[in-house]
């Protein structure tokens, strides 16, 4: 007899997936480009961060953002206010760091 899924051990309902779930992660998959986050790069610009923001998987998240050549957009306060500091920790990379405010002034 096969176990139950763990969920349902534990009062959850089971989690099935069907066939909406399966087209929902395909859509996801072909929306976002997912980096590894054990990159070098971002690896090394994670860590100069690290010294300016505390939370480290917000120095994850900006540093893929650096060592790609992406903007971020974020309603993080914590990176919007250290905004000056990160620019002069990186002066040789193109930094967009905009909130949606930003974003809808920009298109």
């Amino acid at each position: 007899m096969a176990k139950p899924p763990r969920g349902g051990t534990l009062g959850f309902p089971a989690i099935h997936c069907g066939e909406e779930v399966n087209e929902g992660i395909d859509a996801i998959k072909e929306a976002f480009n997912v980096t590894p986050f054990h990159d070098p790069e971002i690896i090394r610009v994670s860590f100069k961060l690290r010294r300016i923001l505390l939370d480290y998987i917000d120095c994850i998240i900006l540093a893929t953002a650096i060592s790609r050549g992406c903007s971020l957009l974020t309603e993080d306060s914590n990176i919007h206010s250290n905004k000056q500091p990160i620019l002069r920790e990186f002066p040789d990379k193109r930094i967009d760091i905009l909130n949606l405010a930003e974003l809808k002034n920009v298109l």
